[in-house]
């Protein structure tokens, strides 16, 4: 099998995992297709799943507030900062990332990976660079943005 292949087993070495938690209304789920009427809830508390991620051995997750990707404004923020809080995991971060202001209470929080995919009043004007590089004393840390014509 392709696991237990020793090349198979170098390349995942080399990866970072990013498993997803997606939030809405507060509750880790999943949507079929996209389709906001086709959703499972898998856990009530995103803390609790990201702690079950971290108990695999899992340094980052990838975390999306799909109220916020759906009606522009991030209401789950809460729970990121209880993972930042009470986990040492590193959060890649997108929904309703749409401006500045919501880029720089991100990274305030602790959030190491920003994804924005609708829009670039985000970036800041007095530093485009933070396209690449979020935040200058943490070098880890990146803004990411899907969807958008090249700036």
């Amino acid at each position: 099998t392709l696991s237990s292949s020793s090349a198979a087993s170098d390349v995942y070495k080399r990866q970072t995992l990013y498993p997803a938690i997606d939030v809405k209304d507060g509750k880790c789920v999943r949507l079929a297709q996209g389709d906001k009427s086709r959703m499972t809830t898998y856990n009530e508390n995103p803390l609790d799943q990201a702690k079950i991620f971290e108990g695999h051995g899992i340094t980052w997750i990838h975390c999306i507030d799909l109220d916020g990707a759906f009606e522009g404004d991030s209401k789950n923020l809460r729970f990121v900062s209880q993972i930042l809080e009470r986990t040492d995991l590193k959060v890649q971060f997108g929904g309703g990332v749409r401006d500045e202001k919501k880029v720089q209470q991100l990274i305030e929080i602790g959030v190491s990976n920003i994804i924005i995919g609708t829009t670039t009043d985000c970036i800041p004007t007095e530093s485009p660079e933070i396209i690449t590089v979020a935040d200058p004393v943490s070098p880890d840390s990146a803004i990411f943005l899907t969807g958008l014509p090249p700036v």
